[in-house]
């Protein structure tokens, strides 16, 4: 799942891969791990959106295509919540530094 969160990765096609039904496979990943599969696959988005964002100059549209966000605005929510500040304030706190 990690290798092709950015992707567009379905559960249908990661329940199969597994063997089981999509229900299954959700009830299955949440007791393991104590987060949705959904919930994995965004954070491993935002773990690749936060390494583009420190270390390359690709604009916010690409880096959230190339993360797997459907545009800039769906990865600034998501980003925000995970690290408490939009990837633009983000990549210029750190030029600061």
């Amino acid at each position: 799942m990690r290798e092709h969160a950015c992707s567009s990765l379905t559960l249908e096609q990661v329940a199969r891969a597994a063997g089981l039904s999509q229900l299954a496979f959700k009830r299955g990943f949440r007791a393991m791990f104590a987060i949705t599969p959904w919930n994995f696959i965004i954070e491993c988005r935002l773990e690749q959106a936060l390494g583009l964002v420190k270390g390359s100059s690709y604009t916010l549209d690409d880096i959230a295509t190339r993360c797997g966000f459907s545009h800039a605005s769906h990865l600034t929510r998501y980003f925000q919540r995970r690290y408490g500040q939009s990837p633009g304030r983000y990549r210029r706190q750190i030029s600061l530094d």
